[in-house]
């Protein structure tokens, strides 16, 4: 399991978009709570460990196996998970992308 810290050299693309949404992806090899923190961390430009361990937010286990395949080997989905995090909502797709958008309130 991660510890949800982002990892630079994961090979990662984080895109920040014109609108103001920053997306990110997962795979096998790396975790959806990874893409997740890293989206947050380039949205807001705070470390994440400053907003305290992630399962305080959301279940980082369980958000990684949201999508994971089966036992089988086969794809889950699709099918996308939406929920909020430090004034975002971000949304996990079952193709492996994650957009992170800033909340109006």
């Amino acid at each position: 399991m991660t510890d949800g810290t982002p990892d630079e050299d994961d090979g990662a693309d984080v895109v920040i978009n014109a609108d103001g949404t920053v997306e990110s992806s997962w795979h096998d090899s790396r975790p959806v709570s990874v893409a997740v923190l890293e989206a947050l961390e380039t949205s807001t430009g705070k470390d994440t460990r400053s907003y305290g361990p992630l399962n305080d937010i959301v279940n980082a286990d369980a958000l990684n196996n949201v999508f994971r395949a089966t036992e089988s080997g086969k794809r889950r989905g699709p099918g996308y998970i939406t929920f909020r995090i430090e004034g975002h909502s971000a949304t996990v797709h079952s193709d492996g992308s994650v957009v992170l958008a800033p909340h109006d309130n």
